[in-house]
């Protein structure tokens, strides 16, 4: 079983499905009550609500030559698409673009707070000017663009080590570093 901590990280890193989930609930029980209501109804002898058990499979027998072909066709699409999107938000993780850092107790970060952190250290240890380096933050990797001017030489190898020295200092748990070194084009028209 998860500890308090653990679980307080979970919900802080993962989004929620409980709208969603609430969402398809409501409309799967509004008709589930709506049918066992015509049901009974039907099988009382009462006037139906909307219309009858039977009226409503008849209805469903003899949509294709009601309706012109087009119509159903795209009717089918949007359950294809609303089913899809429903099998997706199922299945995918639901990340928040969040990491929790190596201290004690709880501390979550926001990676555009990390990305701000890391590319202001390796500026700096590159002494490197404001804007020349661009940092993004995935679940698993971190990319880093160090952009050079004229007469400054910079590898791909010196970026990776002082954003894994960054990384370090603001206790963010190991991502892969992707380094890479592009020569300033701005201003060069």
């Amino acid at each position: 079983m998860a500890t308090i901590m653990e679980r307080i990280v979970r919900r802080e890193t993962h989004s929620p499905r409980s709208a969603a989930v609430v969402l398809v609930l409501i409309i799967v029980s509004v008709v589930a009550l709506w049918v066992a209501t015509e049901l009974i109804l039907h099988m009382a002898g009462g006037p139906a609500l909307l219309a009858t058990p039977g009226a409503i499979m008849q209805w469903l027998v003899s949509v294709p030559d009601l309706v012109p072909r087009a119509a159903v066709v795209a009717g089918a699409a949007a359950v294809a698409v609303i089913g899809a999107a429903l099998v997706v938000l199922s299945v995918a993780p639901g990340r928040r673009a969040r990491h929790r850092l190596d201290v004690t107790g709880v501390a979550v970060a926001d990676n555009s707070v990390i990305a701000s952190a890391v590319a202001e250290e390796v500026r700096r240890s590159l002494d490197m000017s404001a804007g020349d380096v661009v940092v993004g933050v995935g679940h698993r990797a971190l990319d880093v663009t160090a952009r050079t001017s004229a007469g400054r030489r910079v590898t791909a190898a010196e970026v990776g080590s002082a954003a894994q020295a960054a990384l370090a200092a603001c206790r963010i748990p190991p991502l892969r570093v992707h380094a890479r070194v592009v020569a300033d084009q701005r201003g060069q028209e």
